[in-house]
Protein backbone atom coordinates (compact mmCIF):
# COMPACT_ATOMS: atom_id res chain seq x y z
CA UNK A 1 0.00 0.00 0.00
CA UNK A 2 1.34 3.26 -0.89
CA UNK A 3 2.38 5.88 1.95
CA UNK A 4 0.31 8.55 2.42
CA UNK A 5 2.27 11.70 1.96
CA UNK A 6 3.23 14.02 5.08
CA UNK A 7 1.04 16.83 5.73
CA UNK A 8 2.68 20.12 7.31
CA UNK A 9 0.73 22.89 8.39
CA UNK A 10 3.04 26.71 8.47
CA UNK A 11 2.01 29.30 10.23
CA UNK A 12 1.90 31.69 8.73
CA UNK A 13 1.43 30.37 5.62
CA UNK A 14 2.32 34.06 3.13
CA UNK A 15 4.35 36.63 4.58
CA UNK A 16 4.25 39.06 2.00
CA UNK A 17 7.19 41.08 3.54
CA UNK A 18 8.90 38.15 4.03
CA UNK A 19 10.67 36.15 2.07
CA UNK A 20 12.20 34.01 4.81
CA UNK A 21 8.29 32.02 5.02
CA UNK A 22 8.84 31.20 1.21
CA UNK A 23 12.43 30.03 1.27
CA UNK A 24 11.85 27.72 4.37
CA UNK A 25 8.13 26.07 2.67
CA UNK A 26 10.72 25.11 0.11
CA UNK A 27 12.78 23.36 1.83
CA UNK A 28 9.68 21.56 3.86
CA UNK A 29 8.44 20.70 0.30
CA UNK A 30 11.32 17.68 0.54
CA UNK A 31 9.50 16.08 3.33
CA UNK A 32 5.28 16.59 2.52
CA UNK A 33 2.91 18.83 1.28
CA UNK A 34 3.19 22.22 3.29
CA UNK A 35 -0.24 23.85 3.30
CA UNK A 36 -1.91 26.22 5.20
CA UNK A 37 -3.79 25.37 8.42
CA UNK A 38 -7.78 25.31 7.83
CA UNK A 39 -9.71 27.35 10.80
CA UNK A 40 -10.72 25.19 13.76
CA UNK A 41 -14.78 25.03 12.54
CA UNK A 42 -13.60 23.76 9.10
CA UNK A 43 -11.39 21.43 10.49
CA UNK A 44 -13.90 19.54 12.70
CA UNK A 45 -16.38 19.52 10.27
CA UNK A 46 -14.31 17.89 7.68
CA UNK A 47 -13.04 15.41 10.30
CA UNK A 48 -16.35 14.68 11.30
CA UNK A 49 -17.30 13.93 7.09
CA UNK A 50 -14.31 11.41 7.32
CA UNK A 51 -12.59 14.11 4.66
CA UNK A 52 -9.52 15.15 7.15
CA UNK A 53 -6.72 13.55 8.67
CA UNK A 54 -4.93 15.09 10.80
CA UNK A 55 -0.96 17.33 10.31
CA UNK A 56 2.01 15.30 10.55
CA UNK A 57 3.70 17.97 11.32
CA UNK A 58 2.76 22.07 11.84
CA UNK A 59 5.95 25.00 12.25
CA UNK A 60 5.11 28.16 14.46
CA UNK A 61 6.44 31.28 13.25
CA UNK A 62 6.44 34.87 15.42
CA UNK A 63 2.89 33.74 16.90
CA UNK A 64 3.73 35.30 20.18
CA UNK A 65 4.00 38.93 18.38
CA UNK A 66 0.12 38.46 18.72
CA UNK A 67 0.08 38.47 22.23
CA UNK A 68 1.01 42.29 21.51
CA UNK A 69 -1.01 44.82 22.15
CA UNK A 70 -0.64 46.76 18.58
CA UNK A 71 0.48 50.40 18.71
CA UNK A 72 1.75 50.05 22.80
CA UNK A 73 3.70 46.58 22.59
CA UNK A 74 1.71 46.03 25.92
CA UNK A 75 1.31 42.55 26.56
CA UNK A 76 -2.29 41.74 26.40
CA UNK A 77 -3.53 38.71 28.92
CA UNK A 78 -6.82 38.15 26.22
CA UNK A 79 -4.85 38.06 22.96
CA UNK A 80 -2.07 35.74 24.92
CA UNK A 81 -4.55 33.46 25.90
CA UNK A 82 -5.60 33.38 22.33
CA UNK A 83 -2.19 32.66 21.46
CA UNK A 84 -1.66 29.99 24.03
CA UNK A 85 -5.50 28.34 22.73
CA UNK A 86 -4.56 28.73 19.19
CA UNK A 87 -1.93 26.26 20.26
CA UNK A 88 -4.12 23.77 21.91
CA UNK A 89 -5.82 23.71 18.92
CA UNK A 90 -3.07 22.79 16.77
CA UNK A 91 -1.64 20.04 19.31
CA UNK A 92 -5.46 18.22 19.08
CA UNK A 93 -5.00 18.27 14.91
CA UNK A 94 -1.30 17.62 14.46
CA UNK A 95 1.35 14.71 15.51
CA UNK A 96 3.98 17.18 16.15
CA UNK A 97 4.37 20.75 16.75
CA UNK A 98 7.40 22.88 16.27
CA UNK A 99 8.15 25.98 17.27
CA UNK A 100 10.79 27.96 15.67
CA UNK A 101 11.92 30.56 18.32
CA UNK A 102 12.92 33.84 16.04
CA UNK A 103 13.45 36.40 19.21
CA UNK A 104 14.26 36.14 22.56
CA UNK A 105 10.73 38.53 23.31
CA UNK A 106 9.26 40.80 20.15
CA UNK A 107 11.21 43.66 19.22
CA UNK A 108 8.56 45.86 19.70
CA UNK A 109 7.42 44.89 23.33
CA UNK A 110 6.88 47.96 25.65
CA UNK A 111 9.95 48.85 27.41
CA UNK A 112 9.83 47.21 30.78
CA UNK A 113 7.76 44.55 29.72
CA UNK A 114 10.34 42.41 28.58
CA UNK A 115 11.67 39.47 31.08
CA UNK A 116 7.61 39.05 31.55
CA UNK A 117 7.65 38.56 27.78
CA UNK A 118 10.47 36.43 27.87
CA UNK A 119 9.17 34.11 30.81
CA UNK A 120 5.67 34.08 28.79
CA UNK A 121 7.42 32.50 25.66
CA UNK A 122 9.71 30.50 27.72
CA UNK A 123 6.64 28.59 28.71
CA UNK A 124 5.34 28.87 25.60
CA UNK A 125 7.58 26.66 24.17
CA UNK A 126 6.49 23.52 26.44
CA UNK A 127 3.75 23.03 24.08
CA UNK A 128 5.66 22.05 21.47
CA UNK A 129 7.55 18.63 20.86
CA UNK A 130 10.58 20.46 19.20
CA UNK A 131 11.93 24.12 19.29
CA UNK A 132 14.18 24.73 17.10
CA UNK A 133 16.69 28.11 16.94
CA UNK A 134 18.74 29.52 13.83
CA UNK A 135 21.30 30.00 16.34
CA UNK A 136 23.81 27.14 17.15
CA UNK A 137 25.13 29.62 20.33
CA UNK A 138 21.63 29.10 21.96
CA UNK A 139 22.02 25.99 24.36
CA UNK A 140 21.69 22.30 22.17
CA UNK A 141 19.44 20.43 24.97
CA UNK A 142 17.00 22.78 24.75
CA UNK A 143 16.98 23.84 21.38
CA UNK A 144 17.75 21.95 17.64
CA UNK A 145 19.96 23.90 15.49
CA UNK A 146 18.74 24.19 12.11
CA UNK A 147 20.40 27.19 9.83
CA UNK A 148 18.12 29.84 8.56
CA UNK A 149 17.96 30.02 4.82
CA UNK A 150 19.56 31.69 2.34
CA UNK A 151 17.41 34.19 0.07
CA UNK A 152 17.21 34.17 -3.76
CA UNK A 153 19.39 36.51 -5.84
CA UNK A 154 17.36 38.58 -8.44
CA UNK A 155 18.55 39.65 -11.53
CA UNK A 156 18.82 43.57 -11.95
CA UNK A 157 20.43 44.79 -15.65
CA UNK A 158 20.82 48.24 -14.84
CA UNK A 159 23.24 50.21 -12.44
CA UNK A 160 22.43 50.10 -8.36
CA UNK A 161 22.10 53.64 -8.59
CA UNK A 162 19.82 53.90 -11.61
CA UNK A 163 17.91 50.83 -10.52
CA UNK A 164 16.32 53.10 -7.41
CA UNK A 165 16.92 56.65 -9.67
CA UNK A 166 19.57 58.29 -7.10
CA UNK A 167 22.55 60.28 -6.89
CA UNK A 168 24.99 58.14 -4.80
CA UNK A 169 28.79 58.03 -4.76
CA UNK A 170 30.57 55.09 -6.01
CA UNK A 171 31.23 53.58 -2.38
CA UNK A 172 29.11 53.09 0.33
CA UNK A 173 27.65 50.70 2.98
CA UNK A 174 24.52 49.59 3.63
CA UNK A 175 22.08 50.01 6.63
CA UNK A 176 18.73 47.64 4.77
CA UNK A 177 15.80 46.83 6.47
CA UNK A 178 12.65 47.77 8.75
CA UNK A 179 13.06 51.36 10.26
CA UNK A 180 12.82 50.68 13.81
CA UNK A 181 15.02 51.99 16.85
CA UNK A 182 16.05 48.78 18.51
CA UNK A 183 17.95 48.53 15.24
CA UNK A 184 20.38 51.47 16.57
CA UNK A 185 19.99 53.21 12.91
CA UNK A 186 20.04 56.83 14.10
CA UNK A 187 23.27 56.12 16.16
CA UNK A 188 25.64 55.02 13.60
CA UNK A 189 24.13 57.41 11.51
CA UNK A 190 25.65 60.23 14.20
CA UNK A 191 28.96 58.06 15.03
CA UNK A 192 29.33 56.69 10.94
CA UNK A 193 32.85 57.12 10.06
CA UNK A 194 33.47 60.92 8.17
CA UNK A 195 35.60 59.25 5.72
CA UNK A 196 33.06 56.48 4.42
CA UNK A 197 28.98 56.76 3.30
CA UNK A 198 26.78 55.23 4.48
CA UNK A 199 23.00 54.43 2.82
CA UNK A 200 20.23 54.04 4.70
CA UNK A 201 17.21 52.16 3.03
CA UNK A 202 13.70 50.30 4.35
CA UNK A 203 10.28 50.57 5.13
CA UNK A 204 9.76 52.86 8.17
CA UNK A 205 7.95 51.40 10.88
CA UNK A 206 8.22 54.27 13.16
CA UNK A 207 7.66 57.22 11.50
CA UNK A 208 8.95 59.92 14.48
CA UNK A 209 11.93 57.65 14.72
CA UNK A 210 12.35 57.63 11.07
CA UNK A 211 12.06 61.68 11.08
CA UNK A 212 15.08 61.50 13.37
CA UNK A 213 17.10 60.04 10.95
CA UNK A 214 16.00 61.86 8.38
CA UNK A 215 17.51 65.48 10.55
CA UNK A 216 20.97 63.65 10.46
CA UNK A 217 22.55 66.60 8.44
CA UNK A 218 25.75 64.46 7.37
CA UNK A 219 27.16 65.21 3.68
CA UNK A 220 28.04 61.11 4.20
CA UNK A 221 24.81 59.71 5.24
CA UNK A 222 22.14 59.34 2.70
CA UNK A 223 18.72 57.94 4.02
CA UNK A 224 16.07 56.88 1.29
CA UNK A 225 12.93 55.22 3.42
CA UNK A 226 10.15 53.46 1.50
CA UNK A 227 9.50 50.60 -0.51
CA UNK A 228 11.77 48.77 -3.26
CA UNK A 229 11.49 46.13 -5.37
CA UNK A 230 13.30 43.18 -4.64
CA UNK A 231 15.74 43.46 -7.57
CA UNK A 232 16.26 47.35 -6.91
CA UNK A 233 17.47 46.33 -3.39
CA UNK A 234 19.35 43.91 -4.15
CA UNK A 235 21.26 45.82 -6.54
CA UNK A 236 22.15 48.64 -4.27
CA UNK A 237 23.32 46.24 -1.85
CA UNK A 238 25.79 43.99 -4.17
CA UNK A 239 27.14 47.63 -5.25
CA UNK A 240 27.67 48.18 -1.54
CA UNK A 241 31.08 47.80 0.40
CA UNK A 242 28.74 45.91 2.69
CA UNK A 243 26.00 46.28 4.86
CA UNK A 244 25.98 47.53 8.45
CA UNK A 245 24.13 45.88 11.46
CA UNK A 246 24.77 48.18 14.57
CA UNK A 247 22.25 46.16 16.83
CA UNK A 248 22.88 43.76 19.93
CA UNK A 249 19.53 43.73 21.81
CA UNK A 250 18.71 41.53 23.95
CA UNK A 251 15.52 40.66 22.03
CA UNK A 252 17.51 39.15 18.32
CA UNK A 253 18.17 36.08 18.39
CA UNK A 254 19.70 35.88 14.67
CA UNK A 255 19.96 38.64 12.17
CA UNK A 256 17.66 38.35 8.67
CA UNK A 257 19.75 41.04 7.56
CA UNK A 258 22.83 38.94 7.97
CA UNK A 259 21.61 35.88 6.19
CA UNK A 260 20.50 38.89 3.07
CA UNK A 261 24.13 39.76 2.79
CA UNK A 262 25.06 36.04 2.81
CA UNK A 263 22.81 35.65 0.51
CA UNK A 264 23.93 37.69 -2.00
CA UNK A 265 27.25 37.74 -0.91
CA UNK A 266 28.64 40.91 0.54
CA UNK A 267 30.37 41.07 3.71
CA UNK A 268 28.44 42.25 6.81
CA UNK A 269 30.44 44.54 9.55
CA UNK A 270 28.47 44.09 12.67
CA UNK A 271 28.13 44.68 16.37
CA UNK A 272 29.34 41.50 18.11
CA UNK A 273 26.02 38.84 19.00
CA UNK A 274 26.49 35.27 20.63
CA UNK A 275 25.28 34.29 17.41
CA UNK A 276 27.86 35.98 15.23
CA UNK A 277 30.78 35.26 17.54
CA UNK A 278 29.50 31.42 17.07
CA UNK A 279 29.06 31.51 12.94
CA UNK A 280 32.50 33.72 12.28
CA UNK A 281 34.67 30.82 12.08
CA UNK A 282 32.55 29.42 9.92
CA UNK A 283 32.10 32.01 7.58
CA UNK A 284 35.44 33.88 7.44
CA UNK A 285 36.94 37.14 8.24
CA UNK A 286 36.76 37.70 4.70
CA UNK A 287 32.70 37.95 4.88
CA UNK A 288 31.96 38.93 8.56
CA UNK A 289 34.14 41.90 10.44
CA UNK A 290 33.12 42.12 14.33
CA UNK A 291 33.34 44.70 16.93
CA UNK A 292 32.04 44.44 20.51
CA UNK A 293 30.19 47.64 20.45
CA UNK A 294 28.85 50.44 17.98
CA UNK A 295 31.12 53.28 18.34
CA UNK A 296 33.77 50.44 17.96
CA UNK A 297 31.98 49.06 14.91
CA UNK A 298 32.22 52.79 13.60
CA UNK A 299 36.21 53.04 14.18
CA UNK A 300 36.44 49.54 12.22
CA UNK A 301 34.70 50.90 9.48
CA UNK A 302 36.64 53.78 9.19
CA UNK A 303 39.54 51.66 8.54
CA UNK A 304 37.63 48.99 6.35
CA UNK A 305 39.21 47.92 2.99
CA UNK A 306 36.64 46.51 0.76
CA UNK A 307 38.20 43.42 -1.71
CA UNK A 308 37.13 40.95 -3.69
CA UNK A 309 35.52 37.73 -2.20
CA UNK A 310 37.42 35.11 -2.41
CA UNK A 311 36.33 32.10 -5.06
CA UNK A 312 35.59 29.69 -1.93
CA UNK A 313 32.84 32.21 -0.57
CA UNK A 314 30.37 30.53 -2.15
CA UNK A 315 30.95 27.14 -1.19
CA UNK A 316 31.30 28.32 2.49
CA UNK A 317 27.84 30.07 2.75
CA UNK A 318 26.10 27.07 1.07
CA UNK A 319 28.22 24.29 3.03
CA UNK A 320 26.35 26.43 6.53
CA UNK A 321 23.24 27.80 5.14
CA UNK A 322 22.28 25.97 1.87
CA UNK A 323 18.77 24.21 1.40
CA UNK A 324 21.15 20.74 1.99
CA UNK A 325 22.38 21.70 5.31
CA UNK A 326 18.58 22.34 6.32
CA UNK A 327 17.26 19.60 4.78
CA UNK A 328 19.52 17.58 6.96
CA UNK A 329 19.08 19.60 10.44
CA UNK A 330 15.01 19.54 9.86
CA UNK A 331 15.35 15.42 9.79
CA UNK A 332 15.06 14.59 13.16
CA UNK A 333 12.05 16.26 13.19
CA UNK A 334 10.58 14.09 10.58
CA UNK A 335 11.71 10.62 12.03
CA UNK A 336 10.73 11.41 15.47
CA UNK A 337 7.55 9.11 16.47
Amino acid sequence: MREAKRRIAYIPYIEPNNAYVSRMQDVLARFGSVEKMVPIKKFLGLLLAGKMRRYDVTFFNWTENDALEEGSGKINARKAFRVFLRTVFARLVSRRLVFVRHNIYPHLIHRGQENAAKRMIDRYERMFHSVISHSGAEPAQRYLYVPHPLYRRVACSVSAAAAAGWDLPREYYVMFGRIVAYKQILEMARAFPDNKNLLIIGFVKDDAYGAEIGAVDRPNIFYRPGYLEEAQAQALIRASDGIVLAHAGESTVVSGSFFYAMSLPVPVLAVETPFLRWIAPKVGDDLLVLAPNLDALAQRIGTHAPHELPADAGRRLNDAFGDEAIAQALAPVFSRP
